[in-house]
């Protein structure tokens, strides 16, 4: 079928990616994955294996992990198109919605508004120095995880803010914030 992705695990497992869904090949036989199995996505369009030697598939509908026993979502997305493995075990997904770190159980997304030529991400590679490579259908952009390591602090202000919801409903807060 429409295969798009195949893995050779580090136990020597074949995992092969498709529109239609997932297989593995182990052992010298061939196993159609399923519903059956645990796996709940329709088509699997990138693989790669983490420090742990999980198996992580990005798919039509999700991106999930096999731990060599069962599957668990780690996020709802469109077609992850491309995944990667970067440096400290950041994952990295490209789909039609951007680029997508995963890290410390949080998901952090970035897209055409943070610099991206554009939203959709078609390949997402992570090279040994820790830059991160996004393909776009508008060009290539390149990720430097080293150049604002720290997070942008929001505040809000306590003496500008109301303690209660009103009667309407309508609620506005007062709040600053601090960025390199």
């Amino acid at each position: 079928n429409d295969i798009r992705s195949v893995l050779e695990a580090r136990n020597g497992d074949v995992w092969l990616g498709s529109v239609d869904g997932l297989a593995q090949f182990r052992d010298g036989e061939f196993h159609p994955v399923t519903s059956r199995d645990g796996f709940h996505d329709t088509g699997v369009f990138s693989l790669t294996e983490n420090a742990a030697g999980s198996i992580i598939l990005g798919g039509r509908e999700n991106i999930s992990e096999y731990n060599g026993k069962s599957f668990r979502v780690l996020r709802t997305i469109d077609v992850a198109e491309s995944i990667s493995m970067g440096r400290g075990g950041l994952l990295w997904a490209g789909s039609g919605s951007g680029i997508h770190r995963y890290a410390g159980g949080q998901w952090i997304t970035n897209t055409a508004d943070d610099g991206l030529p554009t939203t959709a991400v078609r390949k997402v590679y992570s090279d040994s120095r820790g830059t991160v490579w996004a393909g776009t259908s508008r060009g290539i952009a390149r990720f430097y995880p080293d150049a604002d390591p720290d997070p942008p602090i929001a505040n809000i202000i306590d003496d500008q803010n109301l303690r209660e919801t009103p009667p309407g409903g309508e609620v506005r807060l007062a709040f600053s914030g601090v960025d390199k």
